[in-house]
C-alpha cells in the first residue's frame, strides 16, 4: 500500500488508461517535483522514478519530505552510473557531507525536509537543483542554521548576494561571504520571532540594510553587542547611514526632475523624483543599490531617477531611471530592491512615465513652470 501523502491524489488526478505504470509512480513523482506546477509532470522526472523506482518507494515510505531532494540528486547523477547503492537516504547524506556540510547540516535538512529549498530552486530555474540545495545549505550552515527564513527574506538576500539578469539567477558558492555569520544570524533569528508575531513584511529593507552595515564594518560585535540583539545592530547602521550622509554633504548638489511627485494618480503607488544629492544617498542605502554611481549625471541632467513607493507606508517598490541624449529619453534601468527584477506593477508605471517623458511638451511646461 501506498503511503497516505500520495494516495490523497489519486481521486483527483488519472493517467490515460494507455500508460502502464507500476502503481503509485505517477503520484510519487508528482510529490518529488522540485519546482511544482499545479498537476503537470515532466516525463523525465517519471522516468527517474521508474529508473530508481525502490529508492523512491523506501524514501516515500520513510522520508516523504525528502523526496524533491531525491529527485534533485537524480537529475545529478549521470545516466550511466548508479545513482544508489542500497539506501537512498544514505546516498544523499554522503554526498551532503562530502559537498561540506556538517552532520548538524544533514539534520536540519531531515526535520525541515526540501521546503526550505522551495524558494531557491524557483529562482535559480537553469541551475542544477543538488547544487542549490547544497550552496543555500552552507550559507544556513554560515548562519548557524537558524530556523528556516520567511520566504520574502529569502528572496531578497539572495537577489543582494547573487548574479541575476532578467530571468537568470546563478547562486554562487561561498555567496554570503562578505556578510559577517554572527550578524546573519542575528536577522534570520529577528525574521523568525517577527513571522511568529505576523510582522515579517516589513523586514526586509531593515535586514538588508544591517547587511550592508556588516560589509563595512571590519569590528566584529563583542559580547555584550550581540546579547544587545537585533536593535543594536540596527542603531549601528543606521548611524553609518548618517555618517554616510555627512560625507557627501561637502558636495551636496540639488537639482529638478522633469516629472512632479504627484504624478500620476495611482491610488496607492506614489512616484517620487530623486532631485538632492542626499536623496540620492538615502535612495542608494534603503534600495541596496548602486544609484550614486550616477550622482553625477543626474547633477547635470543627464540622468533622472525616480523612486517608487507604498502611500501608506512609503516602503519602496522599485527604482526607474531615464538617461536624456539631447531631447530622446531612453530608460537606464528598472530594478526591485537589491537589483531585484521589478514587479509588474513597477514596470507598467516605467512604461507610462516612459510615454509622457517623450511629449515634450509635458515635461518643458513642467520646468518652465508653464
Amino acid at each position: 500500500m501506498e503511503p497516505n501523502l500520495l494516495s490523497d491524489c489519486s481521486a483527483k488526478v488519472k493517467l490515460p488508461p494507455v500508460f502502464v505504470f507500476p502503481g503509485g509512480i505517477y503520484y510519487i513523482a508528482l510529490a518529488a517535483r522540485m519546482r511544482p506546477l499545479g498537476s503537470m509532470i515532466e516525463s523525465r522526472m517519471l522516468d527517474n522514478v521508474w529508473r530508481n523506482e525502490d529508492a523512491f518507494r523506501q524514501v516515500a515510505r520513510e522520508n516523504p519530505q525528502l523526496l524533491p531532494l531525491l529527485m534533485a540528486y537524480v537529475e545529478q547523477t549521470p545516466s550511466c552510473h548508479e545513482a544508489f547503492d542500497k539506501d537512498p537516504v544514505l546516498s544523499l547524506k554522503t554526498t551532503f557531507r562530502e559537498s561540506g556540510l556538517s552532520e548538524a547540516a544533514w539534520r536540519y535538512v531531515v526535520r525541515y525536509g526540501s521546503r526550505i529549498f522551495k524558494t531557491p530552486w524557483a529562482m535559480a530555474k537553469h541551475q542544477p537543483a543538488f547544487e542549490v540545495a547544497v550552496r543555500y545549505m552552507a550559507a544556513l550552515e554560515l548562519a548557524g542554521l537558524p530556523p528556516p527564513p520567511p520566504p520574502s527574506l529569502v528572496k531578497a538576500f539572495l537577489h543582494r548576494y547573487n548574479y541575476h539578469r532578467d530571468e537568470n539567477f546563478y547562486i554562487y558558492e561561498n555567496f554570503l561571504d562578505a556578510v559577517d555569520p554572527i550578524i546573519l544570524r542575528a536577522g534570520f533569528l529577528q525574521a523568525d520571532r517577527l513571522r511568529l508575531e505576523g510582522k515579517v513584511e516589513n523586514f526586509v529593507e531593515e535586514f538588508l540594510g544591517v547587511c550592508w552595515w556588516s560589509e563595512h564594518h571590519t569590528v566584529r560585535p563583542d559580547d555584550n553587542q550581540i546579547k544587545a540583539g537585533w536593535s543594536w545592530l540596527v542603531n549601528q547602521c543606521r548611524a553609518a547611514e548618517v555618517e554616510q550622509l555627512k560625507c557627501c554633504e561637502i558636495d551636496m548638489r540639488s537639482w529638478r526632475a522633469r516629472i512632479p511627485n504627484y504624478w500620476p494618480a495611482y491610488s496607492e503607488i506614489e512616484i517620487f523624483p530623486i532631485e538632492s544629492s542626499r536623496q540620492l544617498v538615502r535612495e542608494a542605502q534603503l534600495m541596496k543599490n548602486c544609484l550614486l554611481n550616477f550622482h553625477e549625471e543626474c547633477s547635470n541632467g543627464e540622468i533622472e531617477i525616480y523612486s517608487v513607493r507604498t502611500v501608506a507606508t512609503g516602503k519602496r517598490k522599485g527604482c526607474i531611471g531615464f538617461r536624456f541624449d539631447g531631447e530622446a529619453p531612453t530608460i537606464v534601468d528598472i530594478k526591485g530592491i537589491a537589483n531585484a527584477p521589478a514587479s509588474g506593477e513597477v514596470n507598467a508605471i516605467a512604461r507610462e512615465l516612459f510615454g509622457w517623458l517623450q511629449d515634450k511638451t509635458n515635461w518643458i511646461r513642467w520646468t518652465e513652470g508653464i
